[in-house]
């Protein structure tokens, strides 16, 4: 049950990290459909549009790391919100292309998120439910460090792309 564990915690963190960096190859463009799905002011909807890839990419490498409850439960709460787009979405009739993967693989708000969603939450249920094996390695406080200097720089430079990005319309 260990290793099932392992498996799923690396298919999740591989996923989000593939998810973050496809996203950053067109983050303006992410950023705008965010805008059209989610119904707030224009300004934090491409803040949050900026901003998901970067917490998508450290949420990844933080789980492949450290497997802690928190990052578990985060992770567990990211793909539960994106579960609840894409079913809103199929009952509103609202069929956009996400960009979920950015660039690598085209994919919709729908149906097929629907789906996608849905497995990597079982995946993350697996993992809460399965006990992990200790792996030596993640002991080191120099990943911490590292993991937080990265964190921090990259929140810096979302709030700089924020800032220099100007929406249309």
């Amino acid at each position: 049950m260990e290793y099932l564990n392992l498996i799923m915690t690396y298919v999740v963190g591989l996923n989000l990290i593939i998810a973050g960096i496809g996203k950053l190859n067109d983050i303006s463009g992410f950023a705008r459909v965010v805008s059209t799905i989610i119904p707030s002011p224009k300004k934090l909807s491409y803040t949050i549009g900026i901003c998901l890839p970067f917490i998508e990419i450290l949420l990844g490498l933080l789980l492949i790391i450290f497997e802690t409850n928190w990052i578990v439960w985060a992770s567990l709460l990211l793909f539960i919100c994106f579960l609840l787009v894409n079913i809103l979405s199929v009952f509103t009739d609202l069929e956009i292309t996400c960009n979920c993967y950015g660039s690598i693989l085209p994919g919709k708000i729908g149906k097929d998120g629907i789906f996608n969603s849905l497995i990597l939450v079982l995946f993350i249920v697996v993992i809460i439910l399965t006990p992990k094996i200790n792996i030596p390695f993640t002991d080191f406080n120099y990943i911490s460090l590292l993991l937080l200097s990265l964190s921090i720089i990259s929140l810096f430079f979302a709030s700089i792309l924020t800032k220099l990005y100007k929406p249309r319309g």
